[in-house]
């Protein structure tokens, strides 16, 4: 997939000189997403099915013109070589907006000399599930390719699974 070609990173952590999405002034859902449509057989599945808040669309065009048909956060502090960081989710956080500076991504973009703040939504052990989308649940992708459906508690457990040394996971949620 993509980050095969890309030493293992998602574009969030990669250049926009090396084919990659990390740039502080485009950090909205959709710029990210632009990057894997040929690993995507569709937009559809950018939208989830329980979100009625989004429109199904089935051409790229517009289901990458704004974070309007994008159902989904993306990980910030994803990792291939750590299963259990979140890659991707529902993004029917309670609270959860993109006000948060992510030191982890920054070091990232601070490495490969590229400038500004990269900002998120915190995920952490006390975060929970808003009833919009599955009723008090969601949908998590991990770094191993996995897809778990996971409750409010499940949600914060996998926060705390996701990064045990401060409990502070960053996604770029679709919500601006």
């Amino acid at each position: 997939m993509w980050s095969n070609d890309h030493d293992q990173r998602f574009p969030w952590a990669v250049s926009p000189a090396d084919e990659g999405s990390a740039d502080s002034a485009n950090q909205k859902t959709f710029n990210h997403l632009h990057l894997v449509t040929n690993e995507l057989n569709t937009p559809k599945i950018l939208e989830c099915p329980g979100d009625v808040a989004k429109s199904l669309v089935s051409d790229w065009a517009t289901a990458l013109a704004d974070n309007i048909h994008i159902s989904y956060f993306v990980g910030y502090e994803a990792d291939e070589t750590k299963p259990q960081t979140m890659l991707s989710g529902d993004s029917n956080i309670a609270g959860a907006n993109n006000t948060q500076t992510c030191g982890t991504l920054g070091a990232f973009w601070t490495t490969a000399g590229i400038s500004g703040s990269a900002m998120g939504a915190q995920i952490d052990p006390a975060s929970t599930w808003t009833s919009a989308v599955h009723n008090n649940g969601g949908d998590l992708g991990l770094g191993d390719g996995s897809v778990q459906q996971v409750t409010t508690r499940g949600l914060q457990k996998q926060a705390l699974d996701s990064d045990p040394n401060n409990q502070n996971n960053h996604a770029r949620l679709p919500n601006d």
